[in-house]
């Protein structure tokens, strides 16, 4: 009965521990060596995380160029909307 209890508790002081460890990592001016082992992991980039990066660079400027193309575009449409609506309205 009590082992769901004592899980989420765990899980709850775990990462309560983590928390505390990463401002401490992050904050500390000379952080203790326990504390840079456990997160020494994040600062290892192979070449596969720089290409990736690299890719995620391009698939952002690419969206933001067909962005503003479809911004553009919506411009062009309400635009020729004002004059096909200003043509109906003169043959009337």
């Amino acid at each position: 009965d009590h082992i769901n209890a004592i899980i989420k508790i765990q899980a709850f002081i775990r990462a309560n521990k983590a928390r505390d460890d990463y401002k401490t990592l992050i904050n500390a001016e000379d952080p203790p060596m326990v504390v840079v082992r456990k997160f020494v992991h994040l600062l290892d980039q192979s070449d596969q995380d720089f290409q990736e990066e690299l890719d995620l660079m391009k698939m952002r400027e690419e969206v933001i160029t067909l962005i503003r193309s479809n911004q553009q575009l919506e411009n062009d449409l309400n635009l020729m909307d004002i004059k096909i609506g200003l043509l109906v309205k003169n043959k009337i």
